[in-house]
């Protein structure tokens, strides 16, 4: 009789513990997050690079790993490719780097690759919605452009998410980078992954 009432408390513990669990979990708003996550976006991208030479809308996509350290913050690693011409309607140019000038081809056609390093700071807004915002350096360069057409560069995002599930989330941003005469832009929806 004793071992029969022992192993009925000892289920209706397990029981209670995992109704608890489940309803802490499904309280828990899905839009914070820590640990890893993955996150791949597609869309356009708009770049000047140069003083006139400019591309139209063209597209792009961009991938990134993170980790979140806090609900709030995080850092990410990503890499960017946009497809598309670079065309300076005949007009002189030049790219700066550093003290050194030097002229940029007429015409390039071609990838924009940028690749960047920078720190996430998230505001959730009610239990799944969430503002970001990025900040960091980048390498961007054209190949075949003027010294290989690189140059390093200021980064910043900025972006909107909706949690779909705990575990993922689609996202609107733009993201890019800065310097001198050198600019890109690439506005994209995303979907990310958290681990």
């Amino acid at each position: 009789m004793k071992l029969q009432l022992v192993s009925t408390m000892v289920a209706c513990l397990i029981v209670a513990q995992g109704v608890a669990a489940e309803q802490t979990q499904q309280e828990q708003a899905w839009n914070r997050h820590t640990g890893y996550y993955a996150e791949g976006n597609l869309g356009i991208t708009w770049a000047l690079w140069g003083i006139e030479m400019e591309t139209d809308a063209i597209p792009a996509w961009v991938g990134a790993l993170g980790y979140s350290f806090t609900e709030h913050h995080a850092v990410e690693i990503g890499f960017g490719q946009s497809y598309g011409n670079f065309d300076d309607e005949d007009r002189p140019h030049w790219i700066f780097e550093g003290l050194w000038r030097t002229k940029a081809p007429d015409y390039v056609s071609g990838s924009l690759n940028l690749g960047y390093l920078a720190w996430r700071g998230t505001v959730p807004i009610k239990d799944r919605w969430a503002f970001f915002g990025k900040l960091g350096v980048t390498v961007m360069d054209i190949p075949g452009g003027a010294n290989d057409g690189t140059v390093m560069a200021f980064f910043n995002g900025v972006g909107l998410s909706y949690a779909v599930t705990p575990r993922i989330d689609i996202s609107l941003q733009a993201q890019g980078g800065a310097t001198g005469a050198a600019y890109a832009a690439m506005w994209t929806l995303g979907v990310a992954y958290h681990f």
